[in-house]
């Protein structure tokens, strides 16, 4: 199976935030493929930035 995450799935990943259970979780059940657009890449970075 393929998955797109956003911005927001993907930092759940990386924070422990509500709901990030649900995205570990998801991802575990035969993800093969995971896709990112551009600007999701950017945004997480900011993210990171300001939680830092």
């Amino acid at each position: 199976m393929k998955a797109f995450l956003d911005t927001s799935s993907l930092l759940k990943l990386y924070h422990n935030e509500i709901d990030s259970d649900i995205v570990r979780n998801s991802l575990s059940r035969g993800v093969d493929e995971i896709f990112l657009s551009d600007n999701a890449i950017l945004e997480f970075r900011s993210a990171v930035w300001k939680k830092v």
